[in-house]
Parts: C-alpha cells; sequence; structure tokens
C-alpha cells in the first residue's frame, strides 16, 4: 500500500461536529485541572512564606548544613532564635544573679583558704 492510499486518522471521522464537541470538553476539563493545580500550588506557596517568615526568617542565626568534601558527612549548625526585649532583660538579671551567687561563693572559699569547703553550705544532700 502506497502513501496515497493510505487513510488519515481524520478521514475515519464521520461526525466532524461531535469530534469538535468532544476536543471543546476535553479542553475545557483540561483547563479546570490546570486552574485547580495552579490554585493548590500557590497555596503550598503561600503556606511555604509564611512558615519561612515566621521562623526562618526570625532567627539571628538561619540553620545552614555542609557536607564534608572527603566523606559523607554533613555538618549542622543551630539556628538562633532572635529574643525580645523582656527576654533580653530576664537573661541579664539571670546572668547578673549567677555572677553574684558565684562570686559570693569564692570570696567564702578566699576566706576559708585553710580550712575544707563544707558540703552543707552549697548542698542539703537531697540533690
Amino acid at each position: 500500500m502506497t502513501d496515497l492510499e493510505r487513510l488519515e486518522p481524520d478521514e475515519f471521522v464521520i461526525d466532524l461536529d461531535r469530534q469538535k464537541r468532544y476536543m471543546e470538553d476535553e479542553e475545557s476539563v483540561c483547563k479546570d485541572i490546570r486552574d485547580e493545580a495552579e490554585k493548590t500550588i500557590l497555596k503550598f506557596q503561600l503556606l511555604w512564606e509564611r512558615v519561612r517568615d515566621s521562623t526562618y526568617s526570625q532567627m539571628s542565626t538561619q540553620a545552614k548544613a555542609a557536607r564534608s568534601l572527603m566523606s559523607e558527612v554533613l555538618l549542622h549548625n543551630y539556628s538562633v532564635r532572635c529574643r525580645s526585649d523582656p527576654e533580653r532583660a530576664l537573661l541579664k538579671q539571670i546572668t547578673i544573679q549567677r555572677k553574684l551567687e558565684l562570686s559570693t561563693k569564692y570570696n567564702r572559699v578566699e576566706k576559708k583558704q585553710n580550712e575544707a569547703i563544707n558540703e552543707l553550705d552549697y548542698s542539703v544532700g537531697k540533690e
């Protein structure tokens, strides 16, 4: 059979109007699926941006990872959260209190240089 004798797939169609309707229906279904997929992608992108803005971007040091050149070891750093003003004030207060505790402890020890440290001064024995 030669190329001239072969029928094209379009030549088998008898009802051209029905074929056109099917093509339009298929196109509308594909468009609906594309629109729904685009909405889903946009929802995930919005969610990703919100999560990133509320966590990752709020960190003063972001979490990163680096792969070793000579082995398959993956080295991670830890993210550091930004502290608010009340948190910074509380941390400063706790640091000052701890420094005072240590200085009084060392002052007592210096006064009793020749004496042994009494455990009961620092512990009640229930720790």
